[in-house]
């Protein structure tokens, strides 16, 4: 899990606006897609946000990733373990 610091407690990052498409005659407004930091935190496993944020021009301006500690690395490897156990386990007939 990334986890994002901003120096603004409300941040909004836009990944994609709305717009409207005309398909067929028929104008449909295509959602958008935003990142939004709730008292200066923001929290994901999603890979594209991740890229996204870093790569943003405010990144390391007025957005920053706090780095993970090695507590969280070893539950995120546990978990990552469990899952593998799950899938892996023969029931017996």
């Amino acid at each position: 899990m990334a986890t994002f610091l901003s120096k603004y407690k409300e941040l909004r990052l836009i990944m994609r606006a709305s717009r409207p498409i005309n398909r067929n005659g028929n104008i449909e407004i295509t959602p958008s897609r935003h990142i939004n930091f709730v008292n200066g935190r923001y929290m994901t496993d999603i890979p594209d946000e991740i890229t996204f944020i870093e790569m943003h021009p405010e990144f390391n301006r007025s957005v920053f990733k706090l780095k993970e500690t090695e507590p969280e690395k070893i539950k995120a490897v546990k978990e990552e373990i469990k899952k593998v156990a799950k899938k892996t386990r023969v029931k017996k007939l």
